[in-house]
């Protein structure tokens, strides 16, 4: 599968103080956004890594262990501010969108300071590959904004988008 990941964050010197720590930030709720990107905003996102990936910084974070091919691969897309340039009103949108969510849900927790893209990420994920850090967070992010590229069922069989999320018990697929 593929997914695009935001993270976004503030100067250290904008940083409200801290209201939460990151055992009580896993806990709280995902806000899912179904079919948050349209299927051509999807093809013009998978064409701009295709065509800028080279350029781009890249890690794989996991291979396999007989062939040593790469089962979970990052491309930072926002090498060079990359993405933001290519997709300025898509990031607004997001950032909107992100800012929305915290005012209903968070408390409206960085309402006061501006908040701008920090890395935009590009994973592309093949069979056996898998995040297996179940407390894994991203530290350093005011919102992570992850949008699912690729369609369960369609583009990949099997799989799952998994946030450890208080109250809700099974996996779901985020822009199916």
């Amino acid at each position: 599968g593929r997914h695009c990941t935001l993270h976004t964050a503030m100067a250290d010197s904008d940083l409200p103080p801290s209201r939460i720590s990151a055992a009580d930030a896993q806990a709280t709720p995902v806000v899912r956004l179904p079919a948050f990107l349209s299927s051509e905003e999807i093809v013009e996102i998978d064409a701009f890594h295709a065509a800028q990936s080279h350029a781009c910084g890249r890690l794989a974070k996991a291979s396999c262990a007989v062939t040593g091919a790469a089962l979970w691969t990052t491309t930072y897309l926002s090498t060079d501010r990359r993405f933001n340039a290519r997709f300025p009103g898509l990031l607004a949108r997001m950032l909107a969108a992100a800012r929305a969510a915290d005012r209903a849900h968070f408390g409206d927790y960085a309402s006061r300071v501006d908040v701008v893209p920090r890395v935009v990420e590009y994973h592309t994920v093949t069979p056996g590959g898998a995040l297996k850090h179940e407390q894994h967070y991203d530290s350093g992010s005011i919102y992570t904004f992850d949008v699912m590229l690729a369609r369960p069922g369609d583009d990949f069989d099997g799989g799952e988008f998994v946030a450890p999320d208080a109250g809700d018990e099974e996996p779901f697929f985020v822009n199916s």
